[in-house]
């Protein structure tokens, strides 16, 4: 049983969402949500090696109470994928719950022209 199928559980459930590959350049939601019994304060984001704080304006940070309970912590956002590597890393730690996860956006350019 899970968080998201309202049912009460005591293990925490961490999701990472973005997209698998995008074009340099171009834009795309990301996000990192925990589900747990309670909100982690100290809930965090590693876009490309660099942590994510609240005001940075591309991001934001929520916290959503469902009707069993049950709270999601979140971050997202809409960046811009403009690294000069090939890869983008986003890294989601939640300290509180000892939960991590890692996913990776490639990026390709254009060489039409």
């Amino acid at each position: 049983r899970s968080y998201r199928n309202n049912t009460n559980t005591s293990v925490p459930f961490l999701h990472i969402r973005a997209p698998s590959s995008i074009q340099y350049g171009e834009s795309s939601s990301v996000s990192c949500s925990v589900i747990a019994n309670s909100s982690d304060p100290y809930f965090r984001m590693y876009w490309d090696g660099q942590r994510i704080y609240r005001w940075d304006y591309r991001f934001r940070f929520s916290n959503y109470t469902y009707s069993n309970g049950s709270v999601e912590t979140s971050i997202e956002g809409f960046p811009r994928f403009n690294s000069s590597s090939t890869y983008v890393k986003l890294y989601c730690y939640s300290p509180k719950f000892n939960l991590q996860k890692v996913a990776y956006t490639r990026i390709y350019r254009n060489n039409t022209n």
